[in-house]
């Protein structure tokens, strides 16, 4: 319950706030106390009735009570009065005050409906930037009349025909739908009936317009629907914008998925194709996340994913795979974007190759590795032909420093030329001191070889041709270089620049050795021919030293017979019979060296007459020797004086002369003769003999290095119309295949310590007659037949012979 304090408050409140409730009170007041009097009244006349009036008492007690009413009724006057007069007052006073607040209220009224209209003038002129910013115009469509009309009420009047022709190409109204593609003209009515059969009084829909230029644009519509009490559409209000970029970006994004797609697919042929493998691995979950090999197409799952990574990875080696792990790390740490390293993967069955890892890595918003997208390539082919590159560079390297060849690269595009270390060594310059460029270069060439040395380098650049060219270099001290220059001309395609590639070899020495070769051929032919025919002159000194050294031999053997003859036994023995003189029978009988006397008389006198007869077999051999000396000295004679000596030979003999010049060498040796019966032929004796004793000595010389069978020499001679073949076979040693084809030229030889000039001497004398000469081996160990075969004729009976 409320205290009297709060009720009195309460109550002050109350009046003051309204003046009703305070006349109210007042009235209440005034009728309490006329109950109040009443009920006086009434109780001073309730004795009466007890009481005779008559009593004096009783009348002065009326008395009394009706004199304290008439003084109440006063006071109760008086007070009503003074309230009614407050409450006059008071109640103008609130009037006035209620007049002053409700103007107070209307003017905020006033001005915060002004505020809102300002407010929603200025939100609608948003809205209209807003939807004009993204194309989007508000529209009715009238049922009954089937007509369109645009909410204009937001534009400018002299906007309203342009934002319409701007969105529409046409003008408002009905006369949009003329602009409608044909096939969309009763799309729009369509979808809104069928969504007001379904209850739903929203619908959305898109439509084609096709403008007077052709193209088409595509419009989204949205509208909302109002029907009639007969549930009848009256109004449609529908909002509609231009999407045509979006549709056209949807099919280009539909176009590009199916591109995408396929290129996926050729990607994949040819990523397979080319061996590489793809994946990507996330860091967060620690694992391979995708993978376009060595998956199971029905089985793409995480953990298929992940154990087909794991498995790849496990192919690395370990020292690599730890290696390209470091590398990762120190890419992520650094936040590289790209790391890329090299492995070597060894297959299930062993096969090791070598990989190209490369990696793109991925951050998050906190700059964390994210993920890394990668790709495995198989570079084995590669680093095999970068292997065999750089094996044959440090060949070429090591050939070209052999050779003492200079490797140079010259560019047309700014005239530079680079050398390699061989190139400043045959100029004669210093890599710290020189610089080469194609003026430096070109004025060391000497002033006789310019020209030639210009020319052909020019050529070789306008026509892309092969450079090659021979000068000569004057170098800084003066001495001359010859160099053999060879390039090839490499175009760029990029840029069509031309570049020349080539190597310089330094000549000098063999220039050189030519003109020594040159000066000593032009000797040999003053000293021994005058006709200029050096190899005759070499032919002879040749066959000289063959007989000089079978003489040799000869008188070595004869020498040794004479040192080993026992001629002083022979003193001896006459001094062991003069000592034993007087008993000499004696001495033969009974003494033991007179016993064995005639013994060693008889053993004695063989031993001597064997070594005479061998020093007379030598003497015999070098009288021959020297009878062959003495016809090669006639021989040259005669050809230095005629030019040729032709005379009647029997071919037979000849060959017997050659094989007893030569048969110190052929001891031990089988010598089979096997000749056709011959007359007399005419030709240069010394020349043929030349020939016969070369193959001889040749096929001794063979069967010396060895042989497959006994030691053998068959000497051939056949006549037929005209020509003469005389062949020499031997079981020796052969010919080897790489000198077959050259085993006539000078200087050829495969003796340790031959001079390779007799077989050539017997060409030269061969082709001299007007013939030939050929050789044959079957191979290594296989013995060899060397054959001369010369025109010849009979000789007549008259003809003398001139032998000596």
């Amino acid at each position: 319950m409320l205290s009297l304090p709060k009720l009195l408050v309460r109550l002050r409140r109350g009046v003051l706030r309204r003046p009703a409730r305070l006349l109210a009170l007042l009235v209440a007041l005034s009728i309490a106390a006329d109950l109040l009097v009443g009920i006086s009244v009434h109780s001073a006349a309730a004795p009466a009735g007890a009481a005779p009036l008559q009593d004096p008492g009783f009348l002065h007690h009326v008395t009394g009570r009706l004199a304290s009413l008439e003084a109440l009724c006063r006071v109760l006057f008086a007070a009503q009065l003074l309230i009614a007069g407050a409450l006059a007052l008071a109640l103008a006073h609130a009037t006035r005050r209620e007049r002053e607040i409700a103007a107070r209220a209307a003017s905020r009224s006033r001005a915060r409906m002004a505020r809102e209209v300002e407010q929603s003038q200025a939100l609608l002129e948003r809205l209209s930037i807003a939807t004009q910013a993204a194309g989007i115009y508000c529209w009715e469509l009238d049922w009954q009349t089937y007509a369109i009309t645009f909410d204009a009420s937001r534009l400018p009047p002299s906007e309203v025909a342009a934002a319409s022709r701007r969105h529409f190409g046409a003008e408002l109204g009905s006369d949009l739908f003329k602009w409608v593609h044909p096939e969309d003209q009763h799309i729009g009515g369509k979808t809104i009936l069928d969504a007001l059969a379904r209850g739903d009084v929203h619908a959305s829909f898109r439509y084609r317009i096709v403008l007077p230029n052709e193209s088409v644009r595509h419009v989204q519509a949205c509208a909302r629907t109002y029907c009639g009490p007969d549930g009848k559409p009256l109004r449609s209000l529908g909002v509609s914008w231009d999407i045509t970029a979006e549709v056209e970006a949807a099919a280009s994004a539909a176009r590009n998925a199916a591109s995408e797609r396929a290129m996926l697919e050729r990607l994949s042929v040819a990523t397979q194709a080319a061996g590489l493998r793809c994946w990507e691995f996330d860091f967060k979950q620690g694992r391979v996340v995708w993978l376009d090999q060595g998956l199971d197409p029905h089985d793409r799952s995480p953990e298929a994913i992940a154990a087909a990574g794991a498995a790849m990875f496990a192919e690395i080696l370990p020292e690599d795979d730890a290696e390209a792990r470091a590398r990762t790390a120190e890419a992520l740490e650094r936040k590289l974007p790209m790391v890329s390293t090299r492995a070597r993967r060894r297959d299930s069955d062993g096969t090791l190759h070598h990989v190209q890892l490369y990696q793109r890595l991925f951050y998050d918003e906190r700059d964390q590795p994210a993920r890394a997208v990668g790709a495995i390539l198989d570079i084995t082919e590669s680093f095999q032909r970068q292997a065999e590159l750089e094996a044959l560079s440090v060949r070429f390297s090591i050939a070209t420093r052999a050779a003492n060849a200079g490797v140079w690269e010259y560019s047309s595009k700014d005239g530079s030329i680079w050398w390699n270390e061989t190139m400043y060594s045959i100029y004669g310059c210093s890599p710290q001191s020189f610089r080469p460029t194609l003026e430096s270069a070109i004025a060391m060439i000497h002033p006789d070889d310019l020209a030639s040395a210009q020319s052909a380098w020019d050529e070789a650049l306008q026509s892309s041709n092969q450079l090659r060219v021979e000068f000569r270099v004057v170098r800084p001290d003066g001495s001359i270089a010859h160099v053999m220059m060879n390039a090839a001309v490499i175009t760029v395609l990029d840029t069509l620049e031309r570049h020349l590639v080539g190597i310089a070899i330094d000549m000098s020495e063999r220039v050189a050795a030519e003109q020594r070769e040159r000066r000593l051929q032009k000797q040999l032919r003053e000293a021994f021919h005058q006709a200029g025919m050096a190899e005759v002159a070499t032919g002879v000194l040749h066959n000289v030293g063959n007989v000089l050294n079978s003489l040799g031999v000869a008188a070595s053997t004869a020498q040794a017979c004479l040192k080993s003859q026992q001629v002083e036994r022979v003193g001896q023995l006459s001094a062991l019979l003069e000592a034993n003189r007087e008993s000499l029978a004696d001495f033969m009988v009974n003494d033991e060296r007179g016993k064995r006397l005639p013994e060693y008389l008889s053993a004695l006198g063989a031993r001597l007459v064997s070594d005479h007869d061998l020093v007379g077999q030598e003497f015999q051999a070098v009288s021959e020797h020297v009878d062959y000396l003495r016809q090669i000295i006639h021989a040259q004679q005669s050809f230095s004086r005629m030019g040729g000596a032709h005379e009647s030979v029997d071919i037979g003999e000849l060959i017997e002369v050659a094989l007893t010049l030569k048969a110190q060498s052929l001891k031990g040796v089988e010598v089979v003769r096997d000749f056709d019966k011959l007359p007399p032929v005419l030709t240069d004796r010394y020349k043929l003999l030349q020939i016969i004793v070369n193959f001889i000595a040749n096929a001794c010389d063979a069967i010396a290095m060895g042989g497959s069978g006994a030691p053998r020499v068959a000497i051939h001679v056949r006549s037929d119309l005209g020509r003469l073949q005389i062949e020499v076979e031997d079981s020796g040693v052969g010919i080897p295949p790489e000198l077959a084809a050259r085993i006539w030229e000078f200087g050829v030889t495969s003796k340790p310590r031959g001079h390779g000039f007799g077989l050539h001497s017997a060409a030269l004398a061969a082709r001299q007659l007007g013939g030939s000469v050929a050789a044959h081996s079957d191979g290594r160990g296989l013995g060899a037949r060397f054959s001369v075969t010369i025109p010849i004729s009979e000789s007549r009976p008259d003809t003398s012979s001139r032998r000596s």
